[in-house]
């Protein structure tokens, strides 16, 4: 393990004063999991086990060292900077080759409506489109996940369409989403 008890993801800190994004240390379980049994988070996170127990955060966590470097996911902890608790968690799926990023997020039950879903978007793409040079991030989201739509439509994120049937769920319900993307002038309105 890093200094601080850091993962070694390669991953930088992000901040905008107010939240920090950063690697994920092997110490958030105790915050990570009673936040992910959120029923909200459980219903539109759907790569996320329901239900969620220890050993799920554990395998997360454990996965957080080498998915960056080996699969251009880099997902980091969502944090309150003055604090440092655990708020949520963002990231980005990253396809460096072609310039693709996609943009995923969950903010914990207690901490919304802060701004913290707005912030995580904003650094996100901040580091996607300086540092790693993509040309585009994108947002699937939900068609009945309005509060998550409100939130990227925020940050400058535009809607292209709907995907029909395009992901199902933990129960294997295929659901519809509306896809999002953000350009680097769009980042800028």
């Amino acid at each position: 393990m890093a200094q601080e008890g850091l993962m070694d993801s390669g991953l930088p800190t992000l901040s905008d004063g107010r939240f920090t994004l950063r690697p994920w240390r092997a110490n958030d379980l105790d915050d990570l999991a009673p936040a992910v049994r959120d029923p909200d988070v459980l219903r539109w996170c759907i790569s996320i086990p329901d239900p969620y127990g220890d050993e799920d955060g554990r395998a997360f966590l454990a996965a957080r060292t080498t998915g960056w470097k080996e699969d251009g996911e880099a997902y980091f902890a969502a944090c309150d900077t003055s604090s440092g608790r655990l708020v949520g968690a963002a990231g980005l799926d990253v396809d460096v080759g072609t310039g693709v990023g996609e943009a995923g997020y969950w903010i914990g039950r207690k901490e919304r409506r802060r701004g913290a879903a707005a912030a995580a978007l904003r650094l996100l793409a901040t580091w996607g489109f300086g540092d790693l040079g993509l040309a585009r991030i994108s947002a699937h989201i939900h068609i009945d996940n309005a509060p998550s739509q409100r939130t990227v439509r925020s940050v400058g994120f535009v809607r292209e369409g709907m995907l029909r049937s395009y992901r199902a769920d933990q129960r294997g319900v295929r659901g519809d989403y509306v896809i999002y993307s953000l350009l680097p002038d769009d980042a800028h309105r």
